[in-house]
């Protein structure tokens, strides 16, 4: 036993770490380290969606918050994350030419949005369903920054939509859209499912409804603003998407939403039905 500057005997231990406590710290430390370095990415998300302050200032011409929903604001769109049925009611973003003409490439890696503060379906959920992971605000809409390029395959802005549906009229009308904006330079698009009670579910782990419709607003605020709506059934469509103008009042009445709720001219707009010969 030690003995102490007096001569006498120290009770004390010897402090020192073994070899074997020493690895272990520093096995931590590297896992610990790999953990925080794997999130980083999605981390930013998180923190933007904090910032999150008054709604209007926040978020002009964007839909009405829908009761306790989540909204999640992400780099190039915002959503109104509805855990009921797991998927966004809405997105929401200013489209812009520069997003649509860069020249990033498309990041196909589903993930769960973290964001969502209580989950939101997985890419697993859709496996061998015979529904396609359908985009809300698509990927080709969003080529001007990888990490926006990236949060468009978060699950917070799929929807399952019938591959027939996803890749026949929808694709089109996301097709026109885009080039609509590179005529006007910049675009306020709403897209969202309609979701109603008894819709059919599809998941192992998280339970999604199957949405029957889906809809897509368009506004440009240019000499005094113009708007087109679209209605379409999830499903195979032979006819073009002429077929489908609404007025935006009709798709208030089917989701129960509040569109652009701040606009000036909101309700001669949302009532009249858009001309598509004024878009193309």
């Amino acid at each position: 036993m030690p003995r102490n500057y007096n001569g006498q005997y120290n009770n004390k231990t010897n402090s020192r770490l073994s070899p074997t406590t020493i690895i272990i710290a520093v096995l931590l430390i590297v896992v610990v380290l790999a953990v925080v370095s794997s999130r980083s990415t999605w981390g930013q998300v998180v923190e933007r969606q904090q910032t999150v302050t008054t709604y209007g200032d926040r978020f002009p011409n964007a839909p009405a918050p829908v009761g306790d929903n989540q909204i999640v604001q992400h780099k190039s769109f915002t959503l109104s994350y509805n855990n009921d049925y797991e998927q966004a009611d809405w997105v929401y973003y200013l489209l812009t030419r520069q997003m649509v003409n860069g020249s990033v490439g498309r990041d196909a890696g589903f993930q769960r949005d973290p964001a969502v503060a209580l989950q939101t379906a997985s890419t697993g959920d859709y496996t061998r369903t015979g529904y396609d992971r359908g985009h809300l605000c698509p990927s080709a809409d969003v080529r001007h920054d990888s990490m926006a390029q990236k949060e468009t395959f978060l699950m917070s802005n799929i929807s399952p939509q019938a591959p027939a549906f996803n890749r026949g009229i929808w694709k089109q009308l996301e097709e026109s859209v885009r080039s609509w904006v590179r005529r006007s330079d910049s675009l306020y698009v709403v897209t969202g499912p309609v979701l109603t009670e008894g819709l059919a579910r599809i998941g192992k782990q998280t339970k999604v409804a199957v949405p029957a419709l889906f809809y897509k607003i368009v506004y440009s605020p240019v000499n005094g603003g113009q708007m087109i709506a679209f209605l379409l059934p999830n499903d195979l469509i032979s006819k073009s998407i002429s077929s489908f103008i609404v007025t935006v009042d009709s798709i208030e009445t089917v989701t129960g939403l509040d569109f652009f709720p701040g606009l000036a001219a909101e309700d001669s707009l949302e009532s009249s039905i858009g001309r598509l010969a004024a878009w193309q």
